[in-house]
């Protein structure tokens, strides 16, 4: 940010400060025409300046978040709904969190919702990279980048309380959004809170939990959805849209995986393309496009399976068996790992990386269509005398796969 930028908005923050001085003289007047004729013109004058500062700063160029893509669909709802949180003004900062599995959109949507408020943050909008499912970045580092770019020349300490301060002290007064994008854990996004007047949000694959944070779970598209984004990315899949986004698990990154295969070549037959992605095991190595290493499924669901302990990698492998959703029941039949923590908390440790759902209504869990296919690909050969065959499971257990 520039030093003018800096200059023009204390000079702003003073006037709007002034002016809710002035406000507060007049109110003490029972009756408008005892208000002295000097306090109106200095308050016309006061006006009269914060409209020219917010003039001045409009021509100075602010950092805003990338645009989302072009062919970005659906998510309305949970747009609105985000969108809502990160408005609100109060004794603190706004923050919400938008969590899902690797792969589900969290990022564009962040962009999305940047976009849309560009006008409720005047002051900038602010990405962090904050690395949370590959090298996590230290919130030290994270506080620096920030303080920086408002103090480029500042020098800047080591220890988290001082640059938490600083921090703080960079950001008051102004308005403000900060995505910490791909975040680890709350050790790593709490120093990132802001004072108010600023809002706070979040992505995640992990299950973050801040004090008065709202979480979004953000799940797959519909299936009406997935296919406009198919026909919008290669249009010449046409009919076979409603397959292909099934095949795709309505992953938005599986769906942009393959429409993007399909469109830089286009002497590849969509039918034959097809055929390759309903042999579940070979899957996962179709939805990745060697021109591009961002477009890999099996490389994003990785991200997340690396950061598992052994025990819960291994529950996870065991769970692909399963055709369908399945009670704590079934999988207590199923997953054979004598040494481990109970399985209770195995389950949890999935559930909050992102890798396997819970449903509360029906007391079941489930995986995504190409985790299970991801699962699978991680089970040993040499599978545990317990675990049956897969196409043997859910009528030898007694537990019928939904």
């Amino acid at each position: 940010m520039s030093d003018q930028h800096d200059h023009h908005r204390r000079q702003l923050a003073d006037q709007e400060a002034s002016l809710r001085l002035i406000e507060q003289r007049k109110s003490a007047f029972v009756l408008s025409t005892d208000i002295p004729l000097q306090l109106l013109k200095e308050e016309q004058h006061t006006r009269a300046r914060i409209a020219d500062l917010r003039r001045q700063l409009g021509a100075v160029q602010v950092p805003t978040l990338p645009d989302p893509v072009g062919d970005f669909v659906g998510r309305e709802p949970i747009i609105d709904a985000v969108r809502e949180v990160l408005r609100t003004s109060g004794l603190a900062a706004p923050i919400s969190s938008i969590r899902g599995m690797g792969g589900i959109g969290k990022t564009q949507l962040a962009y999305m919702l940047g976009k849309q408020l560009r006008d409720d943050f005047p002051d900038g909008q602010y990405e962090l990279l904050l690395y949370g499912s590959t090298q996590p970045l230290a919130p030290e580092r994270a506080l620096q980048q920030i303080i920086r770019d408002f103090v480029p020349a500042a020098q800047l300490p080591d220890d988290l309380p001082t640059l938490t301060q600083q921090y703080r002290a960079c950001l008051h007064g102004k308005r403000v959004l900060i995505l910490a994008d791909d975040a680890q854990d709350e050790v790593q996004v709490r120093p990132l809170l802001p004072p108010a007047g600023c809002a706070l949000l979040i992505t995640s694959r992990s299950h973050i939990e801040l004090e008065g944070m709202q979480t979004h779970s953000l799940g797959t598209l519909s299936p009406v959805e997935a296919e406009k984004l198919l026909r919008q990315i290669c249009p010449r899949i046409g009919d076979d849209a409603p397959e292909l986004a099934q095949l795709c698990g309505y992953l938005p990154l599986a769906l942009r995986v393959s429409a993007t295969f399909l469109k830089r070549r286009p002497t590849r037959s969509v039918a034959t393309y097809l055929n390759n992605l309903r042999d579940e095991r070979a899957r996962l190595a179709h939805l990745r496009d060697p021109k591009d290493p961002m477009l890999n499924v099996e490389a994003s669901l990785n991200l997340s399976y690396s950061a598992l302990p052994p025990d819960a990698q291994q529950t996870f492998a065991q769970l692909g068996v399963f055709m369908g959703s399945f009670p704590l029941e079934a999988a207590q039949q199923v997953v054979a790992l004598p040494d481990a923590e109970p399985l209770e908390d195995l389950l949890e440790a999935l559930m909050m990386a992102s890798l396997l759902e819970y449903d509360r209504a029906t007391e079941r869990y489930d995986l995504h269509d190409l985790a299970r296919a991801f699962a699978l690909a991680h089970l040993p050969d040499e599978r545990p005398a317990r675990l049956p065959p897969r196409r043997l499971l859910c009528p030898a257990i007694a537990y019928p796969c939904r």
